[in-house]
């Protein structure tokens, strides 16, 4: 197991609200090609290029010699290419043997970004706008293929981490960050039709890691971190692991801070040859702010005061409190029958509270105001108890000339959380002058409870797939049924509402395995999540519904550490919620959103000292259908039609420099527009510039600077024309890592 360090080369519409939380709740490229990134070829990773006067590009690859350590798809990855996930198929399989577009982040590719959350390690990733909601330190916010990903999308070693934008890991935790792009319902349940994050979370390891960090930087950042893995016993059959962080740090934003304490121990048990299994568990406590909705005016449109200072509290520093604890307490159970049949058990409880108090839900301007803001001050209280587990049966078996890998599985969700919320009123008493703040000033009164729930919510998932190859040809096919049950007690009205779904959802792809390493593919895949509510005439509604249709290449050059994805997607998601034109107090599940689009990814190690990440996104999202004609056609808010990045990493293993590195990237989105209208105008295109220096001054020690948006670019991200939110402005973290 190589140490990271190491020198390398050695050896909101009402469309829109369908993307929020449904809060069950008691606790127990063609351009981009032709450009960059198509026409280069790697090796281990080497590309080397030659452009002829019409700009073709001549290939002559050099080779190297280097051994790599054989690669699990659920564990370390030796530098920042992997080949081989589970998240696509559930079984160990080649990302190449997919048919649909997934990326791995390993843990060097997180650490050489410097990155700080997950949104942030992903920036570089093709379809995935991370960071959607501006700067925010309580949640990730991501988009994959235009469809939110942060309710139903986001999971933690293959079983679903949340129902509702609660649980945040930290990526210090994390051996690599997995996305699959589309609907993916067949092996996960509900799920929007965008694709789901899978975070792998770091298990013990075999070859003694020990690793202390000391970092510091912007906004008083002051953060440490340990690292420690290897044996317990002289026969390596107990291993452990250790990881621990503790951050003390503000923010961009005035009196908002972002304090953590996480602590992560796991032990792996080698029964016997064939059974293993391996217990985690995770302490995390934040001291977060509250995001900060500012109005249009004054952040991305003209204001006559002037621009609002990026770093505005809106709340109020005597009243404003967010505190949130998590556990996570689990397993991960395999047994092999024999080198045939295996069997994989998963399961892990997961508790969560949050208790929000603050005034700083910015409702826009006062009428006829354009300095004073209403703000609504409330308290939100949330405890959840959540328990996962998901039973795997791979066989492989083969019948004339097809050899298959055939998986049966049953999942199970349970979801029991209770939440109460409290309102005041936004009156003139509580308003506040963006321009010139008079903190304490206001009346704070929380006169009504506005939430008192109990709810509880269950999903039972039956599937199989299976993965048949003939000579070069390979047939992945898959199908599930969901049986989905919620009931909310409201304590306010003393009334319970149940509501119950069953769907199926089927999953079909295509690959052909070129000798070169080049595999075109084709397939098709469902989603569903269900609606919850009654239309006007008392029907509970149908599950939306998502459909996608993908036809992509893949490119991994044999010998060559490198891999290449380009696919085109057309996706619609049906029974979408829109107003009923009969009676727009109610909904009818008669609308559609429609996604379409390519992507280009790019990964490689260009030669022993220089590593690539490049991609580009073009997604065209629409309203394709609704009762109401304001909303028809429209792009939603956030979302850009065009992105791109290019990220690049020189380090000097030899001569004077030895041990010295530089990377930069390039960022780039487009504009945006500012409401589910599309009338009150768009956010400008924002170009961001990450710069980094390392140095490996030895075995042990391990230096390094990071900078993000080191130009200070300022940029608005707006859901509304009252709720936008400045983007993350410059910061920069030193580190300094000691490893033995």
């Amino acid at each position: 197991m190589k140490h990271y360090g190491s020198a390398r080369g050695r050896g909101a519409s009402r469309l829109q609200s369908i993307h929020r939380p449904i809060r069950p709740i008691h606790r127990h490229i063609a351009l981009a090609a032709s450009l960059a990134f198509a026409p280069l070829a790697f090796s281990h990773g080497a590309w080397a290029q030659t452009s002829s006067q019409q700009g073709d590009v001549a290939l002559s690859p050099t080779q190297v010699s280097a051994e790599r350590a054989p690669e699990n798809g659920a564990g370390p990855v030796d530098g920042i290419v992997a080949k081989r996930s589970t998240t696509g198929t559930k079984t160990d399989t080649p990302l190449i043997e997919n048919p649909q577009s997934v990326s791995v982040i390993p843990k060097e590719m997180i650490q050489d970004l410097g990155a700080q959350s997950v949104s942030q390690a992903m920036r570089y990733s093709a379809g995935v706008l991370p960071d959607n909601a501006g700067f925010e330190t309580r949640f990730d916010w991501i988009n994959i293929r235009g469809f939110s990903a942060s309710t139903l999308g986001l999971f933690m070693d293959g079983t679903r981490l949340q129902s509702a934008t609660e649980f945040q890991l930290d990526p210090y935790g994390l051996e690599r960050i997995e996305i699959l792009r589309g609907p993916s319902s067949v092996l996960y349940g509900q799920n929007t039709p965008g694709g789901l994050i899978n975070m792998v979370t770091k298990k013990p390891l075999e070859t003694p890691l020990h690793e202390i960090q000391l970092s510091a930087g912007s906004f008083k950042n002051k953060q440490a971190a340990f690292d420690f893995s290897g044996p317990l016993d002289a026969d390596g059959k107990v291993l452990y692991r250790l990881v621990g962080l503790f951050r003390d740090s503000n923010t961009q934003v005035d009196y908002t801070p972002n304090d953590r304490i996480y602590i992560a121990p796991s032990l792996t048990w080698k029964a016997s040859d064939k059974t293993t299994i391996t217990f985690e568990a995770s302490y995390q406590r934040d001291k977060l702010g509250f995001g900060q909705f500012l109005p249009a005016s004054g952040t991305v449109l003209p204001n006559p005061n002037g621009q609002i200072p990026v770093g505005r509290f809106v709340g109020d520093p005597n009243y404003d409190n967010i505190k949130r604890e998590q556990v996570f307490a689990g397993y991960q159970l395999e047994h092999r029958f024999n080198d045939q049949v295996t069997f994989k058990q998963a399961a892990r409880y997961s508790y969560f509270d949050y208790k929000v108090d603050t005034d700083a839900y910015g409702l826009g301007f006062a009428p006829g105001s354009t300095r004073l803001i209403n703000r609504l001050p409330f308290a939100d209280y949330r405890q959840t108890d959540v328990l996962t587990i998901d039973n795997q049966l791979q066989t492989k078996f083969t019948t004339g000339p097809l050899s298959h890998v055939a998986l049966f599985g049953f999942d199970y969700y349970y979801y029991n959380e209770h939440r109460s919320m409290r309102q005041g009123v936004a009156s003139a008493a509580n308003q506040l002058d963006i321009f010139s703040p008079n903190y304490g000033a206001a009346v704070f009164g929380l006169t009504r409870q506005a939430l008192d729930n109990d709810s509880r919510f269950t999903q039972g998932g039956l599937y199989f797939q299976d993965q048949i190859k003939y000579e070069k040809w390979l047939l992945t096919l898959g199908v599930r049924q969901d049986w989905v049950a919620q009931n909310v007690y409201n304590r306010l009205t003393n009334r319970s509402s149940n509501q119950s779904d069953q769907q199926a959802t089927y999953r079909a792809g295509l690959t052909y395995l070129f000798d070169m390493g080049l595999a075109p593919y084709f397939s098709y895949s469902e989603s569903f999540q269900p609606n919850i509510g009654v239309d006007r005439l008392g029907n509970q509604f149908n599950p939306s519904k998502g459909k996608q249709y993908e036809i992509g290449v893949k490119y991994q050059p044999k010998g060559y550490n490198s891999f290449i994805t380009l696919s085109l997607f057309d996706i619609r998601m049906t029974n979408v919620l829109t107003p009923d034109p009969v009676n727009t107090a109610f909904s009818t599940t008669t609308g559609e959103q429609h996604s379409k689009g390519f992507e280009l990814e790019a990964v490689g190690e260009v030669t022993d000292n220089l590593k690539v990440i490049g991609s580009y996104t073009n997604t065209n999202i629409t309203n394709s259908k609704t009762t109401d004609p304001t909303l028809l056609g429209k792009v939603p808010p956030q979302q850009p039609r065009t992105a791109a990045a290019l990220w690049a990493d020189y380090t000097f293993h030899a001569g004077v420099l030895k041990g010295f590195g530089f990377n930069g990237g390039i960022r780039y989105v487009g504009p945006t527009f500012i409401d589910a209208t599309n009338t009150a105008g768009q956010a400008p295109s924002r170009t961001l510039v990450d710069l980094g220096l390392h140095y490996q001054l030895d075995k042990h020690w391990r230096f390094q600077l990071d900078g993000s948006n080191i130009f200070d670019k300022t940029y608005v991200v707006c859901v509304t024309t009252a709720q936008c939110a400045y983007g993350a402005r410059r910061t920069i973290l030193g580190t300094a890592r000691y490893s033995w």
